[in-house]
């Protein structure tokens, strides 16, 4: 478990074997929200996140590195769906890898979470 609730909002990721977890099929959820607030605390904390508009400035070598950080959120993953497939495999195995990605199927073993939005914290599960 990563437990973030000294910020506002508090995040807790209640997610504690190393994987790629896939959030479901559904809009408004907060799943970006999250990834902004994981790209704010990424000089802080060991977490990261990713989105389509950061991929031509972002250095995939720092980005996947296990010993800079534990958790990865990519958002949107659909836009540039296909990208990163071995980097998120290696990833996978020493972190958790977090994907927002609603139209393609990942071409690797997943695991279901979801995620839930209150009014102090954001909890993944």
């Amino acid at each position: 478990m990563l437990d973030l609730s000294k910020y506002t909002p508090a995040i807790e990721i209640k997610i504690d074997e190393p994987g790629v977890y896939l959030f479901p099929n559904s809009s408004s959820e907060g799943k970006t929200y999250l990834c902004s607030m994981l790209k704010e605390l990424s000089p802080y904390e060991r977490v990261d996140s990713l989105t389509f508009s950061e991929i031509v400035t972002t250095d995939t070598a720092v980005l996947f590195d296990n010993d800079r950080i534990d958790l990865l959120m990519l958002d949107r993953y659909d836009m540039y769906r296909g990208m990163f497939l071995d980097e998120i495999k290696r990833f996978a195995t020493a972190g958790i890898v977090l994907v927002d990605c609603k139209t393609y199927q990942m071409p690797m073993h997943v695991k279901s979470c979801g995620i839930y939005l209150y009014a102090d914290k954001l909890v993944v599960m």
